[in-house]
């Protein structure tokens, strides 16, 4: 049926079933308007012929995101929570022998056993239950447990990790006493500087992005580690290309340098690393000079091999003001480019009307204070 309603479109697909098969005829109407986005985020399960609903799909961890996470950890046994579409799920299949995994949906968990199959994976075990009440039952250890709480509570977005279904603030103690790690889920507008307050035994913070976009905060903790220790963060951007990586352990050695002049190569840092606020940091691990009054920009006289965000070739710096912007762009015949503003008056799309310039194209223009005043950056890759 989800052919056909690919086939008719979804109004001609429901209208020829609106007297017989409504309900299934809805769900097969469902699946084909999320095909496009499943064949982004997970294609390899979309291939496979496998389900979703809508709010799974939105909820769950892209297929590239869920192997990252994966290949982070290995071990016997793990124990996940709140499951729900189980992409994760799948991912974790794959490094460790045996998985269980719970939710209270019974409808999704029908889903997901039909998706497993698809895909052939044998070695996980989805329970029709809530996280409380497995733990209140069980008494299995497991090498970790793994957590994607619910972050949504009668439509309204929840933030705090106390707030979420599971409360994991809450569980942690019942968590700890089956097994050593606990690894969570969180939003991409969690404040890390929270995760002090709420996670006890917080080691690890991984900060994920996928091609510049921000997907996933992950929080490690241990419950053999001292807070006293502190916290290291991995921050990781995923792109077609691979993985773009780094980690910050300690206190790093040496300061960012301001930057003198802008070029010949200009750098915006990457989401992963803007959100844990390592910009400077990461520049002084890099030798790149900084913007400072514009936080992840930076410049360099070379590019480095690899790097969490853009990086471009300066093609042009000059003073901003739009006349005199806008005659350079006619001259060099550019009449669309990619435009950012940041730290001006004014904002990006602001600016697009000024330069009087269409989205798009292998140009990129930011406009940003350096040394007092606005300056006009005109970059390409």
């Amino acid at each position: 049926m989800v052919s056909e309603a690919l086939k008719l479109g979804t109004d001609k697909f429901l209208f020829r079933y609106a007297s017989s098969d409504r309900d299934l005829a809805g769900f097969a109407a469902m699946q084909a308007d999320l095909t496009g986005q499943a064949k982004d985020k997970v294609p390899e399960l979309q291939e496979a012929g496998g389900f979703y609903t809508r709010r799974s799909l939105e909820q769950c961890s892209s297929e590239k995101v869920a192997a990252y996470k994966a290949s982070l950890f290995n071990g016997k046994n793990i124990l996940i929570l709140a499951g729900g579409l189980g992409i994760d799920d799948i991912a974790f299949a794959r490094s460790y022998n045996s998985v269980i995994s719970l939710d209270p949906d019974l409808f999704l968990n029908r889903i997901f056993r039909y998706n497993a199959d698809c895909l052939k994976i044998k070695n996980i075990e989805r329970l029709d239950c809530s996280a409380e009440t497995y733990l209140n039952a069980r008494n299995a250890e497991f090498d970790m447990v793994y957590a994607d709480p619910d972050r949504r509570d009668g439509g309204k977005r929840q933030i705090l990790l106390k707030d979420h279904s599971p409360d994991l603030v809450a569980l942690l103690p019942g968590l700890f006493a089956i097994s050593p790690l606990v690894l969570i889920k969180c939003s991409p507008m969690y404040d890390h500087e929270m995760a002090r307050q709420e996670i006890s035994g917080l080691k690890h913070i991984y900060s994920i992005s996928k091609q510049g976009e921000m997907k996933e905060m992950l929080l490690l903790a241990s419950r053999e580690h001292s807070p006293e220790a502190g916290f290291s963060v991995t921050c990781t951007d995923i792109t077609n290309e691979g993985l773009n990586t780094c980690t910050f352990s300690g206190p790093v050695a040496g300061a960012a340098v301001p930057a003198s002049a802008i070029g010949p190569f200009f750098f915006e840092a990457g989401a992963s690393v803007v959100k844990m606020r390592k910009a400077f940091e990461y520049a002084a691990i890099l030798g790149l000079n900084v913007l400072e009054q514009a936080p992840g920009y930076f410049s360099s006289e070379q590019r480095p091999a690899q790097f969490i965000g853009r990086s471009f070739r300066v093609i042009a710096v000059m003073p901003y003001r739009a006349s005199a912007c806008k005659t350079y762009l006619t001259e060099n015949g550019i009449r669309k480019a990619n435009v950012k503003a940041r730290g001006m008056k004014f904002n990006s799309a602001e600016l697009h009307r000024k330069l009087d310039l269409n989205d798009g194209g292998e140009d990129y223009i930011f406009v940003l204070p350096f040394k007092g005043s606005g300056q006009f950056i005109h970059c390409r890759y």
